[in-house]
């Protein structure tokens, strides 16, 4: 089955033909049931960077203009829902060890599969479930509270509040937003050594 669906992939790049869409189908419904079962780190490298690769290339192959990179600007309603788990992810995780990081699952992986087919309800959920983190998190400044507030208020209302599924743009606004917040903590913990040095 995987070697026939790689094919299909290889065939349609090969051709210059439009990937079908039921491979951004496929692709993302593989990412987020594997979202809480795998290592984080594995599940990333090896199946949700693909996934949002072929996610790209179909979106630019029907005029949609996306890259593999956050823009603050999109608000389209799947985008929007997966920079907000992403955000939610980053919360909990944050509150983790460092040999927990890679193997523990936060909720929002949990959660992942459902989120995608039924978004608005699951994130009340996930809402109440990142309280206690959220709570740890304050002392920091709550930078995860106030992006989610950011990210929120992107949102027409009835997109916010409905139900619907969402698409494969889910995966991509999570994996943007993940990767935008590695760099910042990249950014900052390099920041931080330079000034250590110049103190010392």
């Amino acid at each position: 089955q995987m070697k026939l669906e790689l094919e299909r992939i290889f065939y349609a790049i090969l051709q210059g033909n439009p990937l079908p869409v039921d491979m951004e189908c496929m692709v993302m419904g593989r990412a987020v049931k594997r979202a809480a079962c795998d290592n984080y780190y594995d599940w990333r490298r090896q199946i949700l960077e693909p996934a949002c690769s072929i996610i790209v290339r179909r979106l630019n192959q029907t005029k949609e203009e996306y890259i593999v990179a956050l823009d603050e600007t999109k608000d389209d309603r799947s985008y929007l829902f997966g920079r907000l788990i992403a955000v939610a992810d980053q919360m909990e995780r944050a509150t983790f060890s460092a040999e927990e990081k890679g193997n523990r699952t936060t909720n929002a992986m949990r959660y992942m599969e459902i989120f995608s087919s039924r978004p608005a309800s699951t994130w009340r959920t996930l809402q109440k479930k990142l309280l206690p983190y959220q709570q740890k998190r304050e002392m920091y400044g709550g930078k995860e509270r106030k992006l989610i507030s950011r990210i929120g208020s992107m949102f027409n209302e009835e997109d916010f509040l409905s139900n619907r599924p969402l698409d494969g743009k889910f995966l991509l606004g999570y994996y943007c937003q993940q990767y935008a917040m590695e760099l910042e903590r990249e950014e900052n913990r390099k920041k931080k050594e330079a000034m250590k040095e110049e103190d010392a």
